[in-house]
């Protein structure tokens, strides 16, 4: 692991900001600091004492001098090797596979599971927002976030997330997403919009982040790829399943070849999965084709849970008695140990 000397950190810390990023519980913080002569971003973890020294906090070193728990940030997350979230991107060009059905319940898996996780709702129909409970309070949405990044506007991010009652936060949407390309292509870092946003120390306190992408492989898209580190791709188990899949396995490999060459696809999932010949077919030929990209978890068709699910704003994973829910929490786990 690179490291810096210790006297070297402190002289430089001295002249330059770092920010905190939280508080932590083992009477440590957690700060992020960029060395301005090398542009290189550092995550530090630093033990409170009772010595004067920078805010009341000295370093811990290692026994070579090295200061302890410092890491340069990586290509995809400005927080380092000592990862801080993982950024996940549910995407699919076909409508109807269950994109934000699956984002709402991964995410209620994982929150089940003890971590802290985001959502953050990147189409304007707004159907994960709506799930999560949000009702229009005229605070900011993605919409305005975005905007605000593009414009060079300063953002309260403490009015920006919201939290659902069932332990998920997130990020709504609003109908000003129709449109929202056109203003990014201004921005002269147009593939970076929402990594930057995501770069935010707010947003280091989360286990994962779930970007929630509409159909379109547009711009909005490739920035929620360009973000991630991981995309799941949901599949439904029908004829024209390849057509899509296809689609969106090029274009993943197309951002990893030229934007973000850490994207990696997480798992293929097979969703709306049926008791019938072609369903059982495609299925079998999809894990046959991409046995190491596809999650073992198959979520099986049940509308009327989902339904269900949608109308109770909370996902079937919070629903001990519901098939659909069980088969959620096992995808949780497994996305969990990947």
């Amino acid at each position: 692991m690179k490291m810096i000397q210790g006297l070297q950190f402190r002289n430089r810390l001295n002249r330059q900001p770092v920010n905190i990023i939280r508080e932590a519980e083992d009477n440590k913080t957690v700060y992020i600091w960029t060395d301005e002569d090398t542009g290189v971003q550092y995550i530090i973890y630093r033990e409170k004492t009772a010595n004067a020294g920078f805010g009341g906090i000295t370093p811990r070193l290692n026994p070579d001098g090295s200061l302890y728990g410092v890491e340069p940030t990586t290509q995809n997350n400005k927080y380092g090797g000592i990862k801080m979230s993982k950024i996940i991107s549910i995407c699919s060009e076909k409508g109807g596979v269950g994109k934000t059905t699956t984002t709402i319940n991964t995410a209620g898996g994982l929150v089940q599971l003890g971590k802290k996780v985001l959502v953050i709702d990147l189409d304007q129909q707004q159907n994960a927002s709506r799930t999560l409970g949000y009702i229009k309070d005229g605070k900011p949405t993605i919409s305005e976030l975005i905007y605000n990044e593009v414009a060079d506007i300063k953002t309260d991010f403490s009015e920006i997330i919201r939290h659902s009652e069932n332990g998920i936060d997130y990020i709504p949407s609003s109908p000003m997403l129709t449109n929202i390309t056109s203003t990014m292509a201004n921005d002269e870092e147009s593939n970076y919009v929402i990594k930057r946003i995501l770069s935010n120390a707010v947003f280091a306190e989360y286990d994962y982040i779930q970007l929630d992408c509409r159909t379109l492989l547009d711009l909005l898209a490739s920035n929620a790829m360009n973000a991630s580190d991981y995309v799941i791709i949901p599949v439904e188990s029908g004829i024209y399943a390849y057509e899509g899949l296809d689609k969106m396995l090029n274009k993943v490999a197309s951002i990893n070849n030229s934007t973000n060459r850490n994207l990696r696809v997480l798992g293929i999932l097979l969703n709306k999965q049926q008791r019938t010949n072609v369903s059982i077919s495609l299925a079998d030929s999809i894990r046959g084709e991409y046995e190491n990209i596809t999650f073992r978890t198959a979520i099986p068709y049940c509308p009327a849970q989902t339904e269900q699910a949608i109308m109770n704003q909370k996902g079937s994973v919070f629903d001990k008695s519901s098939s659909l829910g069980k088969a959620y929490r096992q995808l949780a786990e497994e996305v969990l140990m990947k």
